[in-house]
């Protein structure tokens, strides 16, 4: 960022190291300089959005939400993200529209089914669970889908899925 203090990508990764060592303080001051340099950017937003999260902040965390989806509409991610602050608060309505919305706007991603199937599951609704992991896995390269399936969910889900879905 010295030798330039304008290139985006060093903010990002800078912000994303601290929040990585846990150093929320220290992100959140490197993504708001980021903010302060480039207030249209939706993923300054979103990135600091995540960290207020992580470090407990909802409030601030879903302003910065807010923002990102007013900047960007069409990014499934920052409603992802909005809908998984939700679900934590228990505020599952609007978690479940925020789902919703990655879906519609990104129908031909395998992660928004993947994320809605995913809150479903934790739901209790395991067919419409089903359905969306079906969708993700047939949208999804075989590599990121085991990556994914494997790393994401908790090890009895997955463990419940291979019954339902065999040679998942």
């Amino acid at each position: 960022m010295e030798l330039d203090p304008k290139y985006k990508p060093a903010y990002v990764l800078l912000g994303m190291i601290y929040e990585r060592k846990r150093d929320y303080n220290q992100a959140i001051v490197v993504l708001s300089k980021f903010i302060e340099l480039f207030p249209k950017d939706a993923n300054a937003y979103s990135n600091r959005g995540f960290v207020y999260s992580r470090q407990g902040d909802v409030d601030k965390a879903l302003a910065d939400y807010n923002k990102a989806i007013e900047l960007s509409p069409g990014d499934s991610g920052n409603y992802r993200n909005r809908g998984a602050l939700y679900s934590s608060q228990g505020n599952l309505e609007k978690a479940f529209a925020d789902y919703n919305k990655t879906v519609e706007v990104r129908p031909d991603e395998w992660f928004p089914y993947f994320a809605r199937g995913s809150f479903y599951w934790g739901q209790g609704e395991k067919t419409k669970a089903l359905a969306d992991f079906q969708m993700a896995k047939q949208l999804a390269e075989p590599e990121e889908w085991q990556k994914y399936f494997v790393k994401i969910l908790k090890p009895e889900i997955a463990e419940e899925l291979k019954k339902w879905m065999p040679r998942y």
